[in-house]
């Protein structure tokens, strides 16, 4: 077992034998805080040989948890790193081949003091990415299942992202730019698919598919969208796009086979779709 106490930083390192490896960086004026916890299952890694995972800034916190095999925390050419004051990212995986890809860089995100960004993966040849790049942004990611995807692209200030996938062969894309978006997705099943991107301020968009074969993509611009997308069953899709200022979409598919399509521009709109 190897153990590392850096004091002046506060930087805690526990790392259990074997092929585990975890290199870390820290630098700043207020103590930051990175808990490691590995076992000993070969592959097992935080950041990579070529790019170790760093902190920069103040208040930075990371609490790590992996169980299984050939896990990774950041990889590639841009390991995982925070940079900035007050970010935060509690990530916990088990299973076999996952790996999750987290920067965060400005202030804040995790939502410090508020609501604590948090990633549990446990699946096998599951991925998760996480950027962000602003102040004041959060996330809630959960994954479950087998061969899942779930990338999580954030910029701007206090966008909120609670995402659960649960699953097999699940792929979820979600790009926040702007400010005081929202958006909250479930997903399981087999092979479904959902893209959502929202730009401007203010929107909100609540997203649950389940069944087989499914597939969503959602987008909001402008001001204070809302948009409600529930869809189960098999193959069945929703396309849906908001632009302008606090218009309202509601589409519920169930059965098989249904196509679901909705455009919205200007102000105050409502659609409802159910089918």
């Amino acid at each position: 077992m190897k153990f590392g106490l850096l004091a002046t930083i506060s930087a805690i390192a526990l790392l259990s034998s074997g092929a585990a490896d975890a290199s870390i960086i820290s630098t700043g004026t207020t103590a930051a805080s990175f808990v490691v916890f590995q076992t000993p299952n070969a592959g097992n890694m935080v950041g990579s040989a070529a790019q170790p995972f760093a902190q920069s800034g103040s208040g930075n916190i990371i609490t790590l948890n992996q169980l299984g095999s050939d896990n990774t925390f950041g990889a590639g050419a841009d390991a995982s790193f925070q940079s900035g004051n007050g970010n935060q990212a509690s990530v916990s995986q088990s299973g076999i081949g996952s790996s999750i890809v987290l920067q965060q860089t400005g202030d804040s995100n995790g939502l410090s003091g508020g609501v604590v960004s948090s990633i549990a993966q446990s699946a096998t040849d599951s991925s998760i990415k996480i950027v962000q790049n602003g102040s004041g942004n959060g996330f809630k990611v959960t994954q479950s299942g087998t061969k899942t995807m779930l990338a999580l692209n954030q910029t701007g200030m206090t966008n909120m992202a609670l995402l659960s996938q649960a699953g097999t062969n699940l792929k979820m894309t979600i790009d926040q730019n702007g400010s005081n978006n929202m958006i909250q997705a479930d997903q399981s099943g087999i092979d479904n698919t959902l893209n959502a991107l929202q730009t401007g301020i203010g929107h909100t968009m609540l997203i649950n598919q389940s069944g087989n074969l499914n597939q969503i993509q959602a987008s909001q611009s402008g001001t204070g969208q809302f948009a409600s997308l529930s869809q189960s069953g098999s193959q069945n899709t929703i396309l849906g796009s908001q632009s302008g200022s606090n218009n309202q979409a509601y589409v519920t598919q169930t059965s098989n086979g249904n196509i679901a399509s909705y455009t919205q521009s200007g102000t105050g709109n409502i659609a409802r779709i159910r089918q």
